[in-house]
């Protein structure tokens, strides 16, 4: 804990426990926490070599990814203005995607291997740079190992580390942009250091657009110390190529990216929506080659 970048509690060169039950237990800690690695990296492996999908929305990343890669890595295949059908809906932002279909070029295009990979990778490197901000820290080489592995054993990183899916990466360049902005407080003047952590959000929120946490705690953490040249610097290293991005989307699919990103994302189907005009036509189209009268969507879902 750190009060005006002090620590209160100097950690530097604390042995570990060697008795008692404070030293047993800490032992059992980490001997599990180690344990919950080795099914990690024993899961990770498995889903490397395993051909088809893991869970539902790594089929449509790879889909995505794909038409990225048929259209010559042209954003408007990627985010489709549906004025035509099919009418599709591309959940995240682009950074993912790009690096996907890259690898797709290496791996062939129906493989999750390449995107199984970038996930596996930003695990690695999640774990070595928590133990690197616990080293700085002053805590020991084994706390510190426990520390980078404990992740490892929680639900969202055992479930979603191993997936073709863009929150693992994005979690990834979120949190070394924090790390930066910690390693920056003991600089303040080096002014690389904040334009580097505001880079980094950047390249988190353009690998999955929720990743607000860490922009925002940093600035706010900037504003209540009254740091303002080193808010400013981030700010305008995060906003400034930020928008000058997703102009450039815009422009190039005809404004159809900020219609994906976020509404889209988070698309909610009503009786009066465009989409669900554009559904009910579908569904009208096909009960008309079938040849028969059933019920329309508005119908089957009780409007």
């Amino acid at each position: 804990m750190l009060v005006d970048d002090k620590p209160l509690v100097q950690t530097e060169g604390r042995p570990w426990p060697k008795g008692g039950w404070v030293g047993w237990l800490g032992w059992a800690c980490l001997f599990l926490i180690a344990l919950y690695a080795l099914f990690f990296a024993y899961r990770a492996a498995v889903a490397l070599l395993y051909p088809y999908p893991l869970e539902y929305g790594e089929g449509s990343v790879l889909n995505e990814a794909g038409q990225l890669l048929a259209g010559g890595f042209n954003p408007a295949r990627l985010y489709p203005t549906n004025d035509t059908a099919p009418w599709l809906a591309t959940n995240y932002s682009p950074l993912y995607y790009y690096l996907n279909a890259a690898l797709l070029t290496l791996v062939g295009p129906n493989s999750f291997l390449e995107g199984r990979l970038l996930s596996v990778l930003a695990v690695a490197w999640l774990v070595w740079l928590l133990y690197w901000l616990c080293r700085g820290e002053g805590m020991g080489r084994r706390v510190a190992f426990g520390a980078a592995l404990t992740p490892l054993a929680t639900a969202p990183v055992y479930d979603w580390a191993v997936l073709a899916k863009p929150d693992i990466l994005g979690l990834a360049f979120s949190l070394s942009g924090a790390a930066v902005a910690w390693h920056a407080r003991k600089q303040p003047a080096r002014w690389q250091l904040w334009v580097g952590a505001g880079l980094l959000c950047l390249l988190g929120l353009l690998t999955k657009q929720s990743y607000v946490a860490a922009p925002l705690a940093i600035g706010l953490w900037l504003t209540l110390r009254r740091q303002w040249r080193a808010s400013g610097i981030f700010l305008a290293s995060l906003v400034l190529p930020g928008g000058l991005v997703v102009l450039g989307l815009q422009w190039a699919t005809g404004g159809a990216f900020l219609r994906h990103i976020p509404v889209l994302d988070d698309l909610i189907l009503t009786p009066t929506s465009e989409d669900w005009r554009r559904g009910e036509e579908t569904r009208l189209a096909l009960r008309d080659l079938a040849g028969g009268d059933g019920p329309t969507l508005a119908q089957d879902c009780g409007w």
